[in-house]
């Protein structure tokens, strides 16, 4: 099982997320993004960065739970990535199943929220001295 591990900053954990600029599975083309590893979060959001340099087309406005109310926020369809840390630089990202995620209209130094949604395909462990481990594939 690949992994990916590091230390979390402050009380954040940031990570290099790959966007693949097609939900097709066989259109590998990606490109890597600061991504922001976030338990509470239901789904996964992507900045308008990606958006716009990805080409992105919203398939509509959809409901999403936002803290303590419903939102209706622009919908997209992608793939993420991850890559292990024992991967070459070279090599392919591991690639989850296509996710429903939403534009997020605010990020402060990242461009892609990983939520639950693509969370719970992987095993998660974080360590009280700051270290953090995810473990996919």
């Amino acid at each position: 099982m690949r992994s990916i591990s590091g230390r979390r900053e402050h009380r954040r954990i940031l990570l290099p997320v790959s966007v693949f600029s097609s939900a097709h599975p066989t259109d590998l083309t990606h490109e890597t993004f600061d991504g922001l590893l976030d338990t509470g979060a239901t789904a996964s959001w992507i900045s308008s960065k990606v958006v716009n340099r990805l080409g992105f087309r919203s398939i509509g406005k959809k409901p999403v739970v936002v803290a303590t109310e419903i939102r209706q926020r622009p919908a997209y369809v992608f793939r993420l990535g991850l890559m292990g840390d024992d991967q070459p630089p070279t090599a392919l990202p591991i690639v989850f199943a296509e996710t429903l995620g939403f534009e997020i209209s605010q990020a402060s130094g990242f461009d892609v929220l990983l939520g639950m949604d693509v969370l719970s395909e992987t095993d998660f462990s974080m360590y009280r001295d700051g270290r953090w481990t995810l473990a996919f594939g």
